[in-house]
């Protein structure tokens, strides 16, 4: 949830990690092998076939970042 209310599809439907900004709301992709490693553990543990997974993790992008240095300037 990026606080927006907007509806958001990924085109990308194998494992990865998504990256959202608070400030502008855009989310990139980012491939992590601990993505793959973390399923395997969990399927082993759990029983579970994971036919998907989506981690967010949010956070400031660079961009946005480097525009509030700006600001204060």
């Amino acid at each position: 949830h990026l606080g927006d209310h907007k509806l958001r599809f990924d085109k990308c439907t194998e494992p990865h990690l998504n990256l959202a900004c608070i400030a502008c709301k855009k989310v990139i992709d980012l491939e992590d092998h601990w993505v793959h490693e973390s399923i395997r553990e969990i399927e082993g543990q759990s029983g579970y076939k994971v036919c998907t997974s989506r981690i967010l993790y949010l956070g400031v992008c660079p961009d946005c970042q480097e525009n509030e240095k700006q600001k204060q300037k």
